[in-house]
């Protein structure tokens, strides 16, 4: 697992900053730090070195989460983000990969938070999947697996009590709309997994998640209706075989 993630984008340093600072304050990060290095370098060493900053980024609640379950996880706080100049025009971005720092904290409890969370959205891609494939008895019985392990999963600490109030209501109506999939003919089941898809979408944006994800979007099911995925590439859970590929990505989710 690497420590990081990166991404290179085209433009000058400047409008990069700019467009990764409004980025992550959409996310809800603010900037705590930023360091020029190589302002830094070149007035204390005298050195030129190439443009690069160093972004000290959080987001409350999360540091909020973190820090009841592992008060030394400050020691990691703020998240860095960096940008740097590989050649003219051509800038990186990178950012530590929290999972890949998690491993060096040994809290059992933050482990099984991550595990139940895990379990949950595969459970959850594999119902996308079966709906992608219009297959009406596979999607019941993903959906009841989904609704157990929707129901298995521990709130009751390591979150504010504002977060537990919102996942307990988050959490039952996400059971209440899986255990209806659980027992529908596939149009109706297309009905409910719109509507789990925002509650699971609401649950990440609290808990988070090991994985990159991507939220996308059908413009023509019941007026616009969004799903989650592990891939870029666009597979239709409202459609099926019907308009497979109709949808766009809206948004990436780390």
């Amino acid at each position: 697992m690497n420590y990081y993630f990166n991404k290179t984008v085209n433009g000058t340093f400047e409008e990069v900053i700019d467009k990764v600072t409004k980025g992550l304050k959409e996310e809800g990060f603010g900037i705590l730090t930023e360091i020029d290095v190589t302002g830094t370098l070149k007035k204390k060493l005298d050195i030129d070195f190439k443009k690069y900053r160093i972004l000290g980024a959080c987001n409350p609640p999360y540091a909020h989460k973190a820090l009841q379950a592992e008060d030394k996880i400050g020691t990691m706080l703020p998240c860095n983000v960096i940008v740097q100049e590989i050649e003219a025009g051509i800038i990186e971005v990178a950012a530590v990969n929290p999972m890949a720092s998690m491993q060096a904290v040994k809290n059992e409890r933050l482990n099984e938070i991550a595990s139940e969370i895990t379990a949950m959205l595969e459970n959850y891609f594999n119902l996308k999947d079966a709906l992608v494939a219009d297959d009406n008895a596979r999607a019941k019985e993903l959906g009841a697996t989904l609704a157990t392990s929707l129901g298995n999963l521990n709130v009751s600490s390591n979150f504010s009590d504002t977060q537990k109030a919102n996942l307990k209501d988050i959490i039952e109506d996400a059971v209440e709309h899986a255990e209806h999939i659980s027992e529908s003919d596939i149009d109706h089941q297309r009905e409910h997994f719109k509507i789990l898809s925002k509650d699971v979408t609401d649950m990440v944006a609290i808990t988070g998640t090991e994985k990159t994800l991507y939220q996308q979007f059908c413009p023509m099911y019941d007026g616009g209706s969004a799903w989650l995925s592990t891939s870029k590439d666009v597979m239709n859970p409202y459609y099926g075989s019907r308009m497979l590929n109709c949808g766009k990505v809206q948004k990436e989710i780390n």
